[in-house]
């Protein structure tokens, strides 16, 4: 697993370990957060094509979610950054993956929503089958996923997991939101009858591993949660269950400094929802905003 350290990492570790599967994360850095006799680890530079073939050759799956985080500050060569930890990486692992004797059967890796785009929004409900945005995340996601389906060429399946933001306490937007919203400083992003597509963090693991284990199931998946709410509707739950209110529209200026071209994403949300995911049967935890808000506070 590469990105096995990161948020959704983590959690996905965890669950595969406690399952009795052995997992080896391919990591450049050196923590070692995530245990347990069934972790290893092993280091690879994606940027130079280094991947220690042998921890792939006779896995069952490889999963990159390898990724430099987009809701973050978007310092000078950070965009390049962005593109070059997903686009580099995915080309190693397809690289290597091609070099085994015995090579894994699927591919799982990580997309994004943004593949629709962050150029506009209406009320058209999102699938799988949409057209790819015609803008600078359009444009990512399409090449991430280009190199990530080289891996089909050689008969291996592959599934492409076109994540919405994440909900869960310690990373993504709620690791942002929350201390301003407790503080009373949470707002909405205009015009704010825009989407907020979302799913929960246990929902994303169980998603991703239901998609890794099931045979059928290839190509792309929109990982959202059925229960899609308009960003203001968002904002203004969250706020009722910390006992406040959501009134002012956050400065995009402010927004921009704070998230490079991620502030695009806020204003433009579209109406994503998980057709394939329903189609094959998958059964959502936290269907609904609400529950899911719930159980998020509970562990803050």
């Amino acid at each position: 697993m590469a990105g096995g350290t990161g948020a959704i990492g983590r959690n996905l570790v965890r669950s595969l370990a406690e399952s009795g599967h052995r997992v080896v994360i391919l990591t450049r850095g050196t923590s070692r957060e995530v245990g347990g006799t069934s972790v290893q680890y092993r280091q690879w530079d994606p940027y130079s094509g280094k991947v220690p073939i042998d921890a792939l050759d006779g896995a069952y799956a490889v999963v990159n979610l390898a990724g430099a985080q987009i809701f973050a500050p978007w310092k000078a060569g950070y965009e390049e950054e962005v593109v070059r930890s997903r686009v580099l990486s995915t080309k190693a692992i397809v690289d290597a993956m091609k070099a085994c004797k015995d090579p894994p059967d699927v591919l799982v890796n990580a997309s994004a929503s943004g593949y629709y785009g962050a150029d506009g929004w209406d009320d058209q409900p999102v699938t799988e089958d949409a057209p790819a945005g015609s803008d600078f995340w359009g444009d990512l996601v399409s090449r991430w996923e280009a190199e990530a389906m080289r891996a089909a060429d050689t008969g291996r399946r592959v599934v492409l997991l076109r994540t919405c933001p994440i909900l869960m306490a310690d990373a993504g937007p709620m690791a942002v939101l929350l201390p301003l919203f407790r503080r009373g400083l949470g707002g909405y992003v205009r015009p704010g009858n825009q989407w907020f597509p979302w799913i929960h963090i246990t929902d994303e693991v169980e998603a991703i591993r239901f998609l890794m284990e099931r045979e059928a199931s290839k190509g792309p998946y929109n990982l959202s949660a059925p229960g899609i709410v308009r960003f203001r509707e968002f904002t203004d739950l969250l706020a009722s269950k910390l006992g406040g209110k959501a009134r002012i529209p956050a400065p995009m200026f402010i927004l921009r400094r704070r998230f490079g071209r991620a502030a695009e994403m806020l204003p433009n949300g579209k109406r994503v929802v998980p057709k394939r995911l329903n189609e094959e049967g998958f059964t959502f935890r936290f269907p609904g905003l609400s529950e899911a808000l719930d159980d998020i506070l509970r562990s803050t």
